[in-house]
């Protein structure tokens, strides 16, 4: 993995800019939703996912991440556990 190291200014209201060199290395888009984790003396930050439950998917392998699916097996999952009839 290559690691860049860049400085940069916090804007106002304590916006961050992710420099060009950055964004263009990453699948960043506006509007990407990004995870900021405070360590003891420094930040990092992960993007997230745009499909949280592809990803899923794609980490299980065998999950039909289709919401109308996705609604059948909990339903399905909920009367075997309830003992409820359909």
């Amino acid at each position: 993995m290559t690691e860049d190291s860049m400085i940069i200014k916090l804007g106002k209201r304590f916006t961050i800019t992710l420099p060009k060199e950055i964004r263009e290395k990453l699948p960043l888009k506006e509007g990407h939703r990004l995870k900021i984790i405070r360590k003891s003396s420094h930040l990092e930050i992960y993007p997230l996912d745009d499909n949280p439950h592809k990803r899923l998917a794609v980490l299980l392998k065998k999950v039909d991440y289709r919401k109308e699916n996705l609604n059948k097996k909990s339903e399905e999952f909920l009367f075997s556990e309830t003992g409820g009839d359909k």
